[in-house]
């Protein structure tokens, strides 16, 4: 709720999981992707998540000599489950909003990292109210970063109510713990966003 109030959005738009990691392994397990593709360079968890649940895996290389620049067009079309960061670890690389949304289309997911968004230009390029707004666009979050709390290991998705209920199917039962839930309400707070505003700056 303290998250839902954070990004304006319905309750049902968010659901909170063991680190980001996990949210990778849920999506992972939702459905039986036929042709998913993780766009590199790229954290290595949505990769090995799909691979552990089955799935054979496409990459997308993007060339440090066009500066990491995600370019829609070089996305197969029969992607049905595109992955990227944004910004991208390790390579810093901001995607503009205009490179992220034309990836959506009928008969795919994408889901993008905003792991380090809250310090990134004030989030101008984020993709996470047209995830609540829209079908097929899920944004992954960390608390982990920003907040210096690896080892509380909470994250959370957010997207249209449909596809959170899908990916809430086979999260294993209090995933997350009560410190973990202490930590994201505080966090999302005032104090908390007060914080993530003097990192940013």
């Amino acid at each position: 709720a303290a998250l839902a109030r954070l990004h304006g959005c319905p309750a049902a738009s968010v659901l909170v999981t063991n680190r980001a990691a996990q949210a990778f392994t849920l999506i992972a397990r939702a459905r039986r992707w036929r042709k998913p593709l993780v766009v590199h360079p790229q954290f290595t968890e949505p990769e090995s998540a799909l691979r552990a649940n089955g799935h054979v895996v496409s990459r997308l290389l993007l060339e440090q000599d066009d500066g990491f620049a995600l370019h829609p067009s070089r996305v197969p079309a029969d992607a049905d489950l595109v992955v990227v960061g944004n910004p991208t670890n390790p390579t810093s690389r901001l995607h503009p909003r205009a490179s992220i949304l034309p990836l959506v289309c009928s008969g795919r997911l994408v889901v993008v990292d905003e792991a380090f968004m809250d310090v990134a230009r004030g989030g101008g390029d984020s993709v996470l109210q047209d995830a609540i707004q829209g079908e097929g666009l899920v944004v992954i979050r960390s608390l982990t970063k920003t907040f210096a709390l690896a080892g509380i290991r909470v994250g959370y998705l957010v997207g249209s109510s449909d596809v959170i209920a899908e990916c809430a199917l086979t999260q294993p039962h209090w995933s997350v713990n009560s410190l973990a839930v202490a930590a994201a309400v505080a966090c999302a707070g005032t104090q908390g966003q007060e914080h993530a505003r003097d990192v940013r700056e």
